[in-house]
């Protein structure tokens, strides 16, 4: 019996200790595992990052090849329906007695040729204008907000519109000594984002009742100083296709200088298939929107 007790002892014993040592090597894999798919997934990253690191070192060597450095662009004032530019960009070699030109052209139209004013240490930079583009609008922001009157819960549909519209500019540097002319390759500019500077931001929102309420505001946000200013917007609603409401909203005071609410409600129960908005500008431009299809 005692013997017994003593084998049973020692066959646990080392149960445990085997187990114990399979316990340490499996930790010991696991590791390893572990590891390898680390080093694993820092080569693969490794490997992704070389055709970045190739275009970077490709870009660096073309900008330090280079003789002239693409201009950028400012927007410096509106007026009537010309838009007015700054534009600035350096020259690495040129003969100091060269006289240097900004030539450009927008929309497939005539290349414009202007004199560029030495800045100094190879800076230069031309003034230059654009008509307004009646392509040029507003960016617009819509949401709707609409009860469910099965569910009495609200469903909200929020859409996000930008003018389509490409008011690019073409432009090329040239120097001209004597009868020697050197240009530069064409560049490509895109004035979308300075141009959208010109009418700011009209963020209108529609919450309609279960019972056929709406409450339409319209948010203008002035995006800088050079904006044309908004006036009195007018909202139209359709029904079945024909004109049945044409009204003006209601200002609200400002909730700081760069910025106005319009707002209006309408109460009387009727449905309707659509609502436009029609926003004039102090420029004399007008613009309408679709916010609301059934």
């Amino acid at each position: 019996m005692k013997y017994s007790n003593k084998l049973l002892i020692l066959i646990t014993i080392v149960s445990l200790g085997l187990n114990l040592i399979i316990f340490t090597k499996l930790n010991t894999i696991n590791d390893r595992i572990n590891s390898l798919i680390s080093e694993n997934s820092r080569l693969v990253s490794s490997v992704d990052s070389i055709p970045n690191q190739i275009d970077s070192a490709f870009n660096q060597i073309k900008q330090m090849e280079r003789w002239v450095i693409p201009a950028e662009f400012e927007l410096k004032e509106l007026k009537e329906d010309k838009l007015y530019f700054k534009a600035n960009w350096q020259i690495k070699e040129y003969d100091k007695d060269s006289k240097v030109y900004f030539n450009y052209k927008r929309e497939g139209g005539e290349i414009d040729k202007i004199e560029a004013v030495d800045k100094g240490n190879g800076y230069f930079k031309a003034d230059f204008s654009i008509n307004l583009s009646s392509r040029i609008e507003p960016q617009w922001s819509i949401g709707i907000n609409r009860s469910n009157s099965s569910s009495n819960s609200a469903s909200v549909s929020q859409t996000s519109q930008a003018a389509v519209r490409k008011s690019g500019l073409e432009y090329y540097i040239s120097v001209e000594n004597k009868d020697k002319i050197k240009s530069s390759e064409f560049y490509n500019f895109n004035l979308d984002h300075l141009v959208d500077r010109v009418y700011g931001f009209l963020a209108a929102n529609i919450d309609i009742t279960e019972n056929n309420i709406y409450n339409v505001s319209l948010r203008w946000n002035n995006t800088s100083d050079l904006v044309t200013k908004i006036n009195t917007p007018r909202l139209k609603a359709f029904k079945d296709g024909k004109l049945v409401l044409n009204e003006d909203l209601s200002y609200r005071e400002e909730s700081h200088l760069k910025e106005k609410i319009y707002n209006i409600k309408l109460d009387d129960g009727k449905e309707f298939d659509r609502l436009v908005l029609e926003v004039k500008y102090d420029n004399g431009k007008e613009f309408t929107k679709e916010i609301y299809k059934k």
